[in-house]
């Protein structure tokens, strides 16, 4: 039975064996390792059987010279007793001799008396010459004994020392054998391990390089998305400002929003890369959590209004300012109530916001809770686990008739839970739904407390300025200059189509700024701004240098910043965010002309 159960584990062994290698050969290397993993563990389990029944063989040789050792020793024994009682007969012998020898003796002293002194001194001499050999053949007997005695012993001393020379022999003999087994063993193992850990190691270099060439690749879809989108947006901007009829208007509001939603899915699919390689990075800006949802409302209820939606907001409790990342919970609100919006039919969709203060030591935390119920479609029960999954909606139907890629509840969940929140949902089936989302922040005390104006009064600090902007795209140059000429009076900007004709404007002309695109032919917005800082003479090389991209990442950012520009600005944008940036460098301006 143990026979069989061993070869049935051989088989085993030789058949995992044969599943990691055909694995491997299909290039599914987890599922090699996890074989090849169970055949080295029954093939040290086979070893330790065969390692057992070597033991158990050896223990049964053990125990037979033992007892085949205990027999001789009680043969030797039995032999010592017969010699001791024959040693016994021998002294009863010589008792009893000793015995008649005292009878004679009185005999003789009986005689003595009869006989004459003479033959008494004779006899009694040829009495002590028997003695003496009587003695004498005793104590040879009792020598001859005692020899034999000693010769046994020294024979079962030394078959005990040969029979544990012996087995000390073999028990060296099997630690040996184990020992170098176990080395053999284990050389093999690490020599596996190593070839497994450069399977790994390669692996890993070609995700990591499938995650450089993904990157490139997003960022590349990127900047040639959003640089048409921004040439879009800029026009739509444009044109809404030139007073358009009200049917023109309208036109206006179905590109912006068309314009929006392409944004909105490139964001995310930007923000779910960023999410995956762990390298989201949340900014800490004073802003008003009232505001902020104010600026959501404002920019989804024209979609309400086109379907008849109420879409009310309550505030509890809630501080002036907090400190946090105000763009990524702009996100987030956009994300869930724009879904609200996109699955109600009719009624509305109802905002809460309240502030909570976290107990703790931290006297200055709070936890913001939003509350977004709407009265829409519902999800079943069943699916809500299901509803934050990537690329996933809780029913088929449901892209089908409102559309979407299935990413932004996903994404926003992630961004929540990496702030430390929590974001939950309750809803029934053609009853609408819940969500209920809480994120904690810090309250901004009264220094760190900031004034938001409007952009456009902000503006008039930019009037009268001078601008160069290097961009090759000449709608996104039209969109530049249009907006900038909206926004403020007496702006002057020069265009220049590439870095190096850039160098050359900034070396006969004097600037306040410089708007750099980044990619651009003969020479990109990162040498030419390299350039300008390091071999252009005071005070040019200290002009303040803002990055215009279309790839819109932190990595883009960082390596503007590494070029020697003083700030970045994400196509498509808004009036308001140019501003807010040239507003921004405006302080380096005024130091550089002092």
């Amino acid at each position: 039975m143990y026979g069989k159960k061993i070869e049935s584990n051989i088989t085993i062994r030789n058949s995992l064996d044969q599943l990691s290698r055909w694995a491997a050969a299909k290039g599914d290397y987890k599922k090699a390792f996890e074989y090849q993993s169970e055949y080295l563990l029954l093939k040290d389990s086979l070893l330790n059987q065969e390692n057992n029944k070597a033991v158990n063989e050896l223990k049964l040789i053990y125990d037979t010279e033992k007892k085949d050792n205990e027999i001789k020793l009680l043969e030797k024994e039995k032999s010592l007793r017969d010699l001791r009682v024959s040693q016994q007969e021998q002294l009863l012998y010589l008792s009893k001799y000793k015995a008649s020898q005292q009878q004679a003796q009185l005999a003789l002293a009986e005689e003595k008396q009869k006989r004459s002194y003479l033959e008494a001194d004779q006899l009694s001499t040829e009495l002590s010459n028997q003695k003496l050999q009587k003695e004498k053949f005793l104590a040879e007997n009792t020598i001859l004994l005692k020899d034999q005695v000693l010769k046994t012993t020294s024979l079962i001393r030394q078959k005990q020392y040969r029979n544990a020379a012996i087995l000390f022999s073999c028990l060296v003999i099997f630690i040996a054998f184990l020992l170098f087994n176990r080395y053999t063993s284990k050389k093999k193992y690490s020599v596996i391990l190593e070839n497994k850990n450069l399977i790994i190691e390669k692996e890993r270099q070609n995700a990591i390089k499938s995650e450089e060439y993904k990157s490139q690749f997003l960022a590349n879809m990127s900047h040639e998305i959003r640089t048409p989108l921004h040439a879009i947006t800029g026009m739509i901007n444009v044109l809404r400002e030139k007073n358009p009829r009200d049917d023109q208007k309208a036109y206006l509001n179905v590109m912006s929003k068309s314009s929006e939603s392409l944004i909105g899915i490139l964001n995310n699919v930007l923000d779910l890369s960023k999410i995956e390689a762990g390298k989201v990075v949340f900014e800490k800006n004073v802003f008003s959590p009232e505001e902020c949802l104010r600026n959501v409302t404002n920019i989804l209820h024209a979609g309400a209004s086109d379907k008849q939606l109420r879409l009310e907001t309550q505030f509890i409790d809630l501080p002036e300012r907090v400190m946090g990342d105000e763009v990524r919970l702009t996100q987030i609100l956009i994300n869930i109530i724009s879904n609200a919006i996109k699955f109600t039919e009719k009624g509305g969709v109802f905002i809460t916001c309240k502030a909570t203060p976290i107990k703790g030591r931290e006297s200055d935390r709070l936890t913001l809770t939003f509350s977004i119920r709407d009265t829409g479609i519902g999800i079943d029960p069943a699916l809500l686990s299901s509803i934050f999954e990537k690329f996933v909606q809780a029913d088929a139907s449901t892209t089908r008739k409102f559309g979407g890629t299935g990413l932004g509840l996903s994404i926003s969940k992630q961004l929540i839970e990496l702030q430390n929140g929590t974001i939950t949902v309750m809803s029934e089936k053609g009853k609408g739904s819940d969500f209920i989302i809480s994120i904690p922040y810090s309250v901004a005390g009264i220094e760190d407390a900031i004034i938001l104006e409007n952009y456009k009064s902000k503006a008039v600090a930019l009037n009268g300025l001078s601008i160069l902007y290097a961009e090759d795209n000449p709608y996104n140059q039209i969109v530049a200059r249009e907006t900038l000429a909206y926004v403020a009076e007496g702006i002057s900007i020069d265009m220049a189509e590439n870095g190096k004709i850039a160098i050359e404007k900034m070396k006969s002309n004097n600037y306040d700024m410089v708007l750099m695109d980044l990619q651009m032919p003969v020479m990109d917005g990162y040498e030419a701004a390299s350039f300008i800082r390091k071999n252009l003479p005071s005070p040019k090389n200290q002009v303040p240098i803002i990055a215009v991209s279309a790839n819109a990442t932190h990595e883009e950012k960082m390596k503007c910043m590494h070029a020697g520009m003083n700030d970045y600005l994400p196509k498509p944008f808004h009036p308001k965010d140019i501003v807010d940036v040239l507003v921004k460098a405006l302080p380096e301006t005024q130091n550089t002309h002092s």
